[in-house]
């Protein structure tokens, strides 16, 4: 009966691993597929947190459109009047100022597992490379992916 009782709660166990494995992945698909996919364009007429005394981390683009940074040092560089480009399904974010390019980065951080799942776009699956990063990695300097490309 104990034998019966420890394989049991091994299996609920394992289910429950799983289960939150594919919630996970949902979520970051939820987060990072539409966002790649959408185009951006516009002048930037607002940046602000939802939460107080935190420092901004959306945009607000045409005074309409809200785009949500995963890169806050990004949010920080950007002012006021800059023109934000990003073409459907690219990743790459391009701030322009006067029509001269200041800034180039990723828009979308992407995690190790969910570039790894079925449901990650084929077409996607070695670009951005760099842009990966492994949630897991205990030693993970985030900083050193969303490096800000200043073009000056």
């Amino acid at each position: 009966m104990r034998k019966i009782l420890l394989f049991s709660l091994f299996l609920i166990l394992f289910s429950c691993e799983g289960f939150d494995r594919k919630m996970k992945i949902k979520a970051s698909y939820d987060l990072v597929v539409p966002n790649i996919k959408k185009a951006i364009s516009g002048v930037v007429t607002e940046k602000y947190s939802y939460r107080t005394n935190h420092p901004p981390n959306y945009l607000i683009i045409n005074e309409v459109d809200t785009i949500y940074a995963s890169n806050q040092n990004f949010v920080r560089k950007v002012n006021l009047g800059d023109s934000i480009v990003k073409k459907q399904d690219d990743n790459i974010i391009r701030v322009y100022n006067k029509n001269k390019l200041v800034i180039e980065t990723w828009h979308m951080l992407i995690p190790q597992y969910l570039r790894e799942d079925s449901s990650f776009p084929e077409e996607w699956k070695n670009k951005w490379l760099e842009a990966t990063f492994d949630p897991t990695n205990k030693n993970l300097n985030i900083d050193s992916i969303l490096q800000i490309r200043r073009i000056d």
